[in-house]
């Protein structure tokens, strides 16, 4: 047989001092390996040449054979894997002659590479490269330009929107696959056009992809309507005076449990700066008014 240093040479009769005695022979250094034959003499001295051939072979790569699998886990030779020099013209199929124009007209209607597409997202539309990535790997990328240079909307939000919340809507078993390109041109003329507020854009999503007949039933079917300042005003002054209390103790601290208060009567019907502004100022208005 064939016997590996790099082995437990102790199992076949091999003491570490003889290991030693034949690496000292064999001027050898930590790096080195040596491999013993155990076989008369023509079968062992056959064995070797086999064994510096695969070695040689190794410095070129892995061989182009074929090996099959035994059942005690080593494998043995089927047959050699053959190379492109067996690959000819199908003798069937006339040739087919490609002219330069073709060629042209062809390399003009080639979409860009996804590395320059990808610079290109984030440079021109302020979104990072990691959006600009996926919107590319997702093959969002074309509805994403549609969607920004038709409404006055932020691409940071819109690469959300294709990216993380759909995904969040497909974690919660939402059938997004049903969502079309109008859909989403919808939602975001709608927020554009100020008819709703971004907060409202997942449940509004989710609500289209149960496929309503069009977007407005799909708001009256989640009671969203545009919510004018006006009436803003109204509620905010009204979770004010209920809270008094609360703003006379904590100040300016009350606004977070306060914003919530508002929010929840008011979510996807408004812009949620708009809120915080209005809300922010009456809180400072009664801190300054002392009630």
């Amino acid at each position: 047989g064939i016997i590996h240093s790099d082995e437990n040479l102790e199992k076949y009769g091999v003491s570490p001092q003889e290991a030693d005695a034949l690496r000292l022979a064999l001027e050898l250094d930590d790096n080195d390996a040596f491999v013993l034959v155990k076989a008369p003499e023509e079968m062992g001295k056959k064995a070797l040449e086999v064994v510096v051939k695969r070695a040689r072979l190794s410095l070129k790569g892995v061989p182009n054979e074929t090996r099959r699998a035994l059942e005690n886990g080593n494998s043995e030779f089927l047959r050699e894997l053959h190379g492109g020099a067996r690959l000819y013209p199908d003798t069937d199929t006339p040739p087919i002659i490609i002219n330069p124009e073709w060629k042209r007209r062809v390399a003009s209607q080639l979409p860009e590479y996804p590395w320059v597409l990808k610079e290109k997202l984030a440079k021109k539309y302020g979104i990072s490269s990691e959006f600009a990535e996926e919107l590319i790997l997702e093959e969002k990328a074309e509805i994403f330009k549609e969607i920004v240079e038709s409404y006055r909307v932020d691409p940071v939000l819109v690469a959300s929107t294709l990216l993380q919340t759909v995904r969040g809507l497909e974690r919660e078993g939402v059938p997004v696959e049903n969502l079309t390109r109008d859909d989403f041109n919808g939602v975001f003329k709608y927020l554009s056009e100020g008819k709703i507020a971004k907060e409202a854009i997942p449940q509004l999503l989710a609500k289209l992809a149960e496929k309503p007949s069009n977007l407005d039933d799909a708001l009256n079917a989640l009671g969203i309507k545009p919510l004018s300042k006006e009436e803003l005003e109204e509620i905010i002054s009204k979770v004010v005076e209920s809270n008094m209390s609360l703003i006379i103790s904590k100040g300016e601290r009350a606004f977070s449990p306060l914003m919530g208060a508002v929010m929840k009567q008011v979510r996807g019907k408004i812009d949620g700066k708009t809120v915080a502004e209005l809300l922010k100022a009456k809180i400072s208005e009664v801190i300054k008014h002392g009630s």
